[in-house]
């Protein structure tokens, strides 16, 4: 009782704390004192909000009716390693960080504003997964995972419809909060896995300069599948695809059992 109501907290206070999180990792049970790593690159597509307020002073290029909402498209990679480790019995702890480029595109009455970068931002994340039921030789694996990611972009060119780049000096924030669903089964070569995942994705965009600025969030829902494909018992490639509130392809590679 007092492990589920860990985990209902948790999420609760991710909930409320706050694009979607790779999971790029199968359901099946890792021992205490091991862990799994993946190195992955991912292509992404997600549909941020910004809500207008009478308040704020709305950012260049994000102007809409007062109270309203403006959904965005947003376009990326990210180059991460994720670590997942189970120090002692009960809970893995996971961690990942890398780089990842990312484009805004917000929609402004007729016209499209594109807010881009000129280099790599950050990301991060850290969360912890419940094995609910280990995998046994009949039964699936089955797992619930929380973690919060957050990405950091200086974007430094600003255009309309296309048209020639304005410089600007932008700085923008991502930061989610998530709760997924795994479910797994190991093979002699091959582990599919599958699940859902809800998530609270919050923005933020601040000009640097006037210090004017925009944010929102939205709650979302996504599906995912994926495999490992084992080459050695402790080397395998990995694929993954999102559908849904969010598109996401990943491939990787990783190192564990």
């Amino acid at each position: 009782m007092i492990k589920y109501f860990l985990i209902f907290n948790f999420a609760f206070l991710i909930f409320n704390f706050v694009f979607a999180s790779e999971i790029v990792d199968s359901a099946y049970q890792i021992a205490k004192g091991n862990f799994r790593g993946i190195v992955y690159y991912s292509n992404f597509e997600n549909k941020p909000c910004f809500k207008i307020k009478e308040e704020n002073n709305p950012v260049y290029g994000i102007s809409g009716k007062t109270e309203s909402e403006i959904s965005c498209t947003g376009k990326g990679n990210n180059t991460a390693l994720k670590v997942l480790f189970n120090p002692f019995e009960g809970f893995i702890w996971w961690g990942k960080i890398g780089s990842s480029e990312y484009t805004l595109e917000v929609p402004s009455y007729s016209v499209t504003n594109k807010f881009e970068v000129d280099k790599p931002g950050i990301v991060a994340g850290f969360g912890l997964r419940y094995q609910v039921f280990p995998e046994t030789i009949v039964n699936p694996g089955i797992c619930l995972d929380f973690g919060i990611s957050a990405s950091e972009y200086k974007f430094r060119k600003f255009s309309v419809d296309g048209a020639s780049k304005k410089v600007i000096n932008d700085r923008f924030e991502n930061i989610e909060g998530q709760v997924a669903f795994i479910l797994s089964k190991k093979y002699k070569y091959f582990e599919p896995y599958g699940g859902a995942k809800i998530f609270r994705n919050f923005i933020r965009i601040t000009d640097e300069e006037s210090f004017s600025k925009s944010e929102g969030y939205k709650d979302q829902i996504s599906i995912f599948v994926g495999t490992k494909i084992r080459f050695y018992k402790m080397e395998w490639l990995i694929l993954e695809y999102s559908f849904l509130d969010e598109s996401n392809i990943t491939f990787g590679f990783g190192v564990g059992l």
